[in-house]
């Protein structure tokens, strides 16, 4: 096992047995049985960890999948059920690991988590690849606050949905936050098809 395995998996096991803030490098490196210096070359902090995780477990596969999707672009069909196959993928990785993600929601008084930040940095960086890929190109400013607005809502309601215990299903999950994003994932979906049809 390399050594970022051995920081990840000493990562997930300490975040189960103790609150997130007084979780240390030191801990984490102690029981991975690498130096402090090992785990400042690959990570910045005990954050970038979870960030590299929901990368590796989430959003990573759906870059992959985008670019299958993006690839049949003349599809029609295959860009409306992009979003809601993508949120699906989403809520069960989640799934897969209820206790880790239990551990690092808010508490119910609060939306601040180092689960939620990860989430929002990552989708971010997704749907920036999509917008890219498929050349959809508003003003700088307008696209980052579009970008953010989907990416920290879609990281609320996924801390929301964990902290209430995963009642309802990964199917549900996504079709209610696609269903309130309708109308710009079908905009999008307009204006992907439109400049596929002008470029042949």
């Amino acid at each position: 096992m390399c050594a970022v395995d051995q920081i990840i998996q000493s990562y997930r096991a300490i975040v189960k047995e103790q609150p997130y803030s007084k979780i240390t490098v030191y801990q984490i490196c102690d029981r991975a049985g690498v130096s402090r210096k090992t785990f400042y070359v690959n990570f910045h902090n005990k954050d970038d960890i979870l960030a590299r995780i929901i990368h590796d477990e989430v959003t990573d596969p759906l870059t992959k999948v985008a670019d299958v999707y993006l690839s049949m672009s003349d599809e029609k069909k295959l860009l409306e059920v992009l979003p809601v196959s993508s949120d699906m993928h989403i809520y069960r990785a989640f799934l897969k690991d209820k206790e880790f993600y239990s551990r690092l929601v808010a508490a119910a008084d609060s939306v601040d988590s180092p689960l939620v930040d990860a989430i929002t940095k990552e989708l971010y960086q997704l749907n920036d690849y999509v917008f890219k890929a498929i050349d959809y190109e508003p003003p700088a400013w307008q696209r980052d606050y579009m970008n953010y607005s989907f990416s920290s809502s879609a990281a609320l309601i996924i801390q929301r949905w964990i902290r209430g215990g995963y009642q309802e299903t990964p199917e549900q999950m996504a079709q209610l936050f696609n269903d309130s994003g309708a109308l710009y994932w079908k905009n999008l979906a307009a204006h992907c098809l439109n400049l596929n049809a002008l470029s042949s």
